[in-house]
């Protein structure tokens, strides 16, 4: 393949100049892509890049989906299943819809329109919605390593002769004297590995750096446009260096008598055509930018420089205006959304930083992400490194370009040799290509610069003249792919330094050398001292992804968690109440009980009074109100005036706080004073307890949670007093035990002189055996006292299938298996074995949590058991059992409905140690029923050897 490019390009080359003198053959002078492997292509720098990159990409896409679903959607996350869902024309329109009200949102619509495509195929899962943004930052790497590999390569420390190819006479290179080996007119070796020319293997480690960089994966972790707007201004940016490198690396020498203006060398019509097409690449890259991100215009004012310099001295002075013109059309449709956003004030969430603040992100959560703690130590010293080798990589980026070149045709400040024969003599330097102005050092570090510093400075003169416009690292993220690209510079500056010794051309062997050792004297020299930078950046990349995959602390709002833990809890008359409304639309994303009403107060866009009519109505109508106190971020509460009324009015029975980085995640349930259930008298005293005199509960149960209301009497009961609930089925199993305070904390009001209602909710599992049970409380070692029966329904009478509230523990693993020659709709399923421990010590007992799911004409349950066998490795039964499914009391099972039961498994002292299988076996009588299911497996230890007589215990 490499030949055919070579002789694609040598015919591209002969016709692209055919008024000029051009060199006969492409050399790596005149094709820097050549130059970055070495000069003449190399089948080995191929295979290896064709290795090492596609590594580095299932590196980065193997880091980015790892995980991908753990985590909740945050605030802003949840506007994205929201506006994404909407009609196209209102996608375009920047509409959301907040309580009923149409308001805009402050991003512009190309993601949301990506999304609208991308649900359509991926689906509307978590993991759904996130994805396109990890294709964006895997797509990402390759980009990377192209643009590091078109750069200047940043080689310092090359021996005068090994930055360029020396040229003959005739525009060839100049072969090393004995045909092979480092001559003059070579290029020095790879220093980064065997096989990879300079400008691959510095692609290969800044493609490292951006695999791994934490802030990268974590926002790729996340369904927002921040990834997408990275790889938009990264493509422009390689499409403008593309344009730059044209005008510094011409492809032909003008001869004699081509007309100049000012020095400078006209473009050929071809090479023309190509500007006209980066440009227009370019436009259409930066217009999808603005239209994903705002401060992506920020990137392109700066870039529009570099664009008026290349088409003004390319002659293409007119298009200057024509561009500016149609970068004015693209803004027009964005006016309506931003000047009106700009003349207004402060808004929520936007905080005046100091620039040195916002210039110190740069470093920091460029280099480590959002998930380390910046004042540890080292921390603070990864920081310095990654300081250091920013200012590194700046100098090193174009050093290399400045470096004068032993060829006598060549000195500082030509970019093509004297045309031999023609006006310039041996001696006489060709003007520059790129005329008066920029020089070819300085271009790359105000190119690299312009990247990584016009988002910050357009947001501080933004912040100056406007109004706060910073709102954390994502508001400058397009900066941070220059940021990794300096950063990768550094490490390569630092790999290139040798010593003058190792910079020596090696003697040429008396005969030609093949295979390995071909391959070891062709060894690259290079500095090992830069692998401890490298090896302390990725490092510091490692201890980053650590906390991103496993610390708590670093997890984002865990609404899911809230919506969840409400939605096993609520009763069919309770309501959910939202501080802030903007969270609506998340809700909405983790809805599964359509039975329970969702609002929230204060109502959008009003502020809040705390005399609100809503709140007296909702008091009145529901039995329990589930109050979610994030704030609105835009002030409407801050005197936290609805809380306020709640706390003053009705019964706080629960408070619950979840994982959250941005806010406080809290949950606080209160219980009506008339919440609808009947209080039954009852008589409980306990010594150093106040009176029970009173319970109130639902006597038919068609929820996962049983509430209980207690009315106490007396002297306040002491802190720590614990209450036990429990359940007892008809056959005197006790089948449900729960322990909770008796008091939620020390600050209840307690009134000695009046009853004292307190709520309990009581949690059940799902699949328990439909039937009548006796609900019974005491307190901790105290006698039970019966409350009264509860008939707890199937769970087909559930508002939702319990697969949806309890999707971690009942996903079904198990087939149908028919009973007596009935069709499987007619049987049972085994849904879910799940052991209570990974291993048991031999001589003890495991508990397994056993799920079986009816058919859809039920199941008769009288003459039915199962048979569970314990099977070793070699297939031979260790024990078994036999046990009617679900419970021994139960008859039948309504169709469609869960069952669960414990099931204690009991491994005797000689049991061998080993790993055992168990096998399912549904009976009729003593007839086995289908085949036997293979679900669950245990490891089984030995028990510890107990001391001889007369030695000590441990």
């Amino acid at each position: 393949m490499i030949e055919v490019i070579y002789l694609v390009t040598k015919r591209h080359f002969a016709t692209a100049c055919p008024t000029a003198t051009c060199l006969s053959r492409p050399t790596a002078l005149q094709f820097p892509h050549m130059a970055a492997h070495g000069g003449e292509p190399n089948r080995r720098r191929l295979v290896a890049v064709l290795i090492l990159l596609p590594a580095l990409i299932l590196l980065g896409f193997a880091l980015r989906v790892h995980n991908l679903d753990a985590f909740s959607f945050w605030t802003d996350e949840g506007l994205t299943p929201e506006r994404s869902g909407y009609a196209i024309g209102q996608i375009l329109r920047n509409e959301i819809l907040i309580q009923g009200v149409v308001t805009t949102d402050t991003h512009p619509p190309l993601y949301y329109l990506i999304i609208h495509v991308t649900r359509q195929l991926f689906g509307t899962s978590d993991f759904a919605f996130r994805y396109p943004s990890v294709l964006f930052g895997v797509l990402l790497i390759p980009l990377m390593y192209q643009l590091a590999r078109r750069m200047p390569s940043p080689n310092p420390s090359l021996r005068e002769g090994d930055q360029t190819p020396a040229l003959s006479g005739r525009g060839h290179p100049a072969p090393s004297p004995k045909g092979r080996g480092l001559g003059r007119g070579h290029l020095a070796p790879s220093p980064l590995g065997r096989g990879l020319g300079r400008g691959s293997s510095a692609g290969l480690i800044i493609a490292l750096l951006a695999a791994v960089n934490p802030l990268q994966i974590y926002y790729s972790q996340e369904a927002r446009m921040y990834t997408l707007l990275v790889l938009l201004v990264t493509a422009m940016s390689y499409t403008l260096w593309r344009a730059l490198g044209a005008m510094h690396f011409p492809k032909c020498v003008a001869p004699s008598g081509t007309p100049r203006r000012g020095g400078e060398v006209q473009p050929t019509s071809e090479s023309g055509s190509h500007l006209w097409r980066r440009f227009l690449l370019y436009s259409v890259l930066a217009a999808l930018a603005v239209y994903t991100h705002y401060t992506a215009a920020f990137l392109i004012a700066a870039q529009a420089f570099f664009w008026g310099w290349i088409l003004w001295r390319a002659g293409m002075r007119r298009l200057i205006l024509g561009a500016a013109v149609v970068a004015a059309l693209v803004a027009i449709p964005l006016i309506p959304y931003t000047i009106p956003r700009l003349l207004t004030g402060a808004e929520a969430n936007y905080y005046a930083v100091s620039p040195l603040t916002m210039l110190l992100d740069v470093v920091r959560f460029f280099h480590l992400g959002l998930t380390v703690d910046f004042a540890q130590p080292l921390i603070r010293v990864l920081n310095l490194l990654a300081f250091g080798l920013l200012l590194l990589g700046l100098w090193a980026v174009g050093s290399a370009q400045q470096r004068p070149s032993p060829n006598p045709s060549r000195r500082e400040g030509d970019q093509t040799p004297s045309p031999p024969g023609r006006g310039l003599g041996r001696g006489r330097p060709a003007p520059s290509p790129s005329g008066r102005g920029l020089g070819r050092g300085l271009l790359p570090r105000l190119f690299l610069l312009t990247w990584l510093l016009s988002p910050v400075l357009g947001l501080m003169l933004g912040s100056l003249l406007f109004k706060p416009m910073y709102q954390g690292v994502r508001h400058i993220m397009a900066a941070s792919p220059a940021f990794l690209l300096l950063l990768g510079f550094g490490v390569w500056a630092i790999w290139n330094w040798l010593p003058r010794s190792w910079r020596e051309p090696r003697p040429e062997p008396d005969e030609e050398l093949t295979g390995w050792t071909a391959w070891v004297a062709e060894a690259p020299r290079a500095n090992p001292l830069a692998l401890i930078p490298l090896s302390l950046l990725l490092i510091g990349a490692a201890v980053a992804l650590v906390n991103l995959y496993t610390d708590p602390a670093y997890v984002k709002d865990d609404f899911r968690a809230i919506i969840r833990f409400i939605e096993t809890r609520a009763g069919d008359r309770d309501v959910i109440v939202y501080n802030n409304a903007v969270l609506l639309p998340l809700h909405d994303h983790y809805r599964r009980r359509p039975d329970i009403a969702v609002t929230a107060l204060p109502a959008y866009p009003q502020v809040a009074t705390g005399r609100e009519p809503e709140l007296a109505a909702l008091a009145a109508e529901f039995d329990r109100v589930w109050f979610i106190t994030d704030p609105p971020a835009d002030g409407r509460d801050d005197d936290r005036l609805i809380q306020g009324w709640l706390d003053a009015n009705l019964i706080e029975a629960l408070n619950r706080i979840f994982p959250a980085r941005t806010t406080v995640a809290r949950v606080i349930g209160y219980a009506t004073p008339t919440d609808g259930l009947s209080t039954t008298a009852v008589n409980g005293e306990w010594d150093g307890l106040p009176a029970l005199t009173g319970a109130a509960f639902d006597p038919e149960l068609a929820l996962p949670t049983l509430w209980v209301d207690l009315v106490w009497e007396g002297q306040p009961p002491p802190a720590a007093a614990v209450l036990v609930f429990s359940l007892t089925d008809p056959a005197g199993v006790e089948q449900f035990r729960e322990a909770q305070q008796l008091l939620r904390d020390d600050a209840y009001p307690w009134d000695t002189a009046a009853p004292n209602r307190l709520s309990y909710a009581l949690p059940l599992p799902p699949g328990l055996p439909p039937g009548t049970y006796t609900l019974a409380v005491a307190p901790d070692g105290g006698d039970p006292l019966a409350l009264g029966p509860v008939t707890i329904a199937p769970t087909t009478a559930w508002p939702i299938p319990p697969e949806q509230l309890f999707p971690e523990e009942l996903m079904a693993r198990g087939r149908p298996v028919a009973v007596g020659g009935q069709p499987p709709a007619g049987g049972l399923a085994l849904a879910a074995v799940i052991p209570w421990d990974d291993s048991v010590i031999a001589g003890n007992n495991l508990p397994l949590t056993v799920y079986w799911r009816a058919g859809d004409a039920g199941a008769d349950l009288r003459d039915m058991r199962y048979l569970l066998e314990v099977v070793g490795t070699d297939g031979a039964v260790l024990r078994a059992q036999e046990a009617r499914p679900g419970a021994a009391w139960l008859d039948a099972a309504p169709p469609g409905a869960l069952l669960r039961e414990i099931v204690a498994l009991y491994y005797r002292p000689e049991t061998p140690p080993g790993r055992y299988r168990l096998r399912w076996t549904l009976l009729d009588g003593d007839a086995p029923i289908g085949e036997p299911v293979w679900a669950g497996e245990i490891a089984v230890e030995a028990p510890e050897a107990a001391p001889a007589p007369g030695e000590a215990g441990p």
